[in-house]
């Protein structure tokens, strides 16, 4: 999916914000991760996590509702955009406006960095949410993926 028009913004009780240290970049990863609900022999220690900070050009949000942490977003750059990926809200912060808030603060960041559209690979849950926020529908991909089984 595709936008290159501003998202509307999140509601005004939504923050969100970037992370901009290593401690605050490993708690939100570590968020996604559990949302995610990814396997632990998937999910990097928070000392890979702690390391990853600053080797990246992700831009990696963080959505807070009434001072918790509860959503998460990442962007990666290219020269045409960001390509969204990870963009979670854990189920009991879900319908307030937090996946908005996200989607909006990684636009935010994609006009800061003069290139101003979104890209996703969108699921059947992120699909329609991102079709409401503008997103349009540009092709279609299967993704396929090997998991090596336990001999």
């Amino acid at each position: 999916m595709l936008a290159t028009k501003p998202p509307p913004a999140g509601p005004p009780e939504v923050e969100t914000r970037a992370a901009t240290t290593a401690a605050k970049w490993a708690a939100i990863r570590e968020l996604q991760d559990g949302i995610f609900d990814n396997p632990p022999e998937r999910r990097a220690t928070r000392e890979q996590l702690l390391a990853e900070f600053g080797r990246t050009e992700t831009a990696l949000f963080g959505a807070w509702l009434e001072g918790e942490l509860v959503g998460a977003g990442a962007a990666s750059p290219s020269s045409r955009g960001l390509l969204l990926w990870g963009g979670s809200v854990r189920a009991d912060a879900r319908g307030r406006g937090c996946y908005r808030a996200l989607v909006r603060a990684r636009w935010d960041e994609a006009v800061r960095r003069g290139t101003p559209a979104l890209t996703v690979g969108a699921n059947a849950k992120s699909g329609p949410v991102l079709r409401r926020l503008g997103f349009e529908k540009v092709l279609e991909f299967r993704r396929l993926e090997d998991v090596l089984s336990e001999p």
